[in-house]
């Protein structure tokens, strides 16, 4: 009998430098109005690893957990920490990562839209050894 053998590939970031990130906006965020339900149009997270981009800095989520929200918490020191929260254990005056809303009417305006777009993992989010395996990211930032 053989044993398995399983080696996890390594990560390799994405290079932030790149024109594509630091041309892109920064996420759009809003505030928790009651405990426990997450706003209208909150970023859901995802099984893979998620960066968000805020005050001009690309951050990863800690963890990758399906259906949650990512609460941004602003640090005395100026420093960003995000957590990724279950919706039921969001409390009033978090501020959370919005995602994709619904395309607006033609005869609406708005300052700024806010989207989740996919994007190529190799190209956006890094790579992985095998990068085939996982073939799409999301990256969350608002344009104008």
């Amino acid at each position: 009998m053989t044993a398995f053998e399983f080696e996890l590939p390594a990560y390799h970031a994405p290079d932030f430098s790149a024109p594509q990130f630091v041309a892109a906006p920064n996420a759009q965020l809003t505030t928790v109005e009651m405990d426990g339900v997450a706003p209208e149009n909150f970023h859901s997270t995802s099984m893979y690893p998620e960066y968000f981009k805020i005050d001009g800095s690309w951050h990863l989520a800690p963890e990758s957990r399906m259906d949650a929200s990512v609460v941004v918490n602003r640090l005395p020191d100026g420093g960003i920490r995000l957590d990724v929260v279950a919706n039921r254990a969001l409390k009033k005056g978090q501020t959370v990562v919005l995602g994709a809303r619904p395309p607006l009417p033609a005869t609406t305006t708005s300052s700024s839209r806010c989207c989740a777009t996919n994007v190529s993992m190799a190209s956006c989010f890094g790579s992985w050894a095998r990068p085939s395996r996982l073939t799409t990211m999301r990256a969350v930032s608002c344009r104008p």
